[in-house]
């Protein structure tokens, strides 16, 4: 199975169920998408060594809507016993932000791949992640 053997050496492994679910009858980039959507978390955690630094993950099969619906991060502010109100976001896209501000979260847009204007629904937005510093998220506390 060439999905199977093209995605192993990035530490997915694909069940012949997920196969079906993911890749059938699909062109082949539609088929590598929704592999890369449905682990995008697990991979990106195994491949930079980070899981380690997180309580809890939450992807795709942890909500029945994604982004732009604010459910993702509803279900993570609960995962971790906080408010939503008492969350801080950090997104990258107009789905992620939108998802993010309607749930009731303090949101950070960084311009990695949207500009500023895509991201203008964002409390605050930057350009580069190295902004977000301790300084940044200490004038937060007048927002909680």
């Amino acid at each position: 199975m060439a999905f199977k053997d093209t995605v192993k050496p990035y530490g997915i492994k694909l069940t012949h169920q997920e196969y079906l679910e993911l890749c059938a009858g699909k062109t082949d980039k539609a088929g590598y998408e929704s592999i890369a959507d449905a682990f995008e978390v697990d991979l990106i955690t195994n491949e930079f060594h980070i899981l380690q630094y997180f309580k809890i993950t939450i992807s795709a099969d942890d909500v029945t809507k994604g982004k732009p619906d604010p459910e993702p991060y509803q279900i993570t502010a609960k995962k971790i016993g906080f408010k939503t109100k008492e969350c801080v976001v950090i997104e990258d896209s107009k789905s992620g932000v939108s998802s993010a501000i309607q749930a009731g979260c303090f949101c950070i847009g960084v311009t990695t791949t949207h500009d500023r204007k895509t991201l203008s629904e964002a409390d605050i937005v930057v350009d580069f992640f190295n902004e977000i510093n301790h300084n940044l998220l200490s004038s937060l506390e007048n927002f909680f």
